[in-house]
């Protein structure tokens, strides 16, 4: 299973340590400690690949192909982008 490590370069804050980041309502990964001066985010991993729901798991695998291949995804509150450009969104709880 795959988990991936994004750190955002932002002064915007993304949310507190621990807050679940979702896509279309799933739960994807975390807001993790931040490192370099940046916040950070963990996406993917077993847990949320297959130790949940089939929906979710979906979900997660979609959402990590298409940040990987920088395709755009929309939320309503966004708070990250890719690092390609800005090409997808996430959302934390907060």
């Amino acid at each position: 299973m795959r988990l991936v490590k994004v750190k955002i370069d932002t002064d915007s804050h993304l949310g507190p340590e621990t807050a679940t980041i979702r896509v279309q309502g799933e739960a994807v990964g975390h807001v993790t400690t931040g490192e370099y001066g940046s916040q950070m985010l963990s996406l993917g991993g077993v847990h949320h690949l297959t130790g949940g729901s089939k929906k979710e798991g979906r979900v997660t695998c979609d959402a990590l192909m298409d940040l990987s291949n920088c395709k755009r995804r929309s939320s309503s509150r966004s708070m990250a982008a890719p690092p390609c450009g800005g090409a997808g969104r996430l959302s934390a709880d907060r």
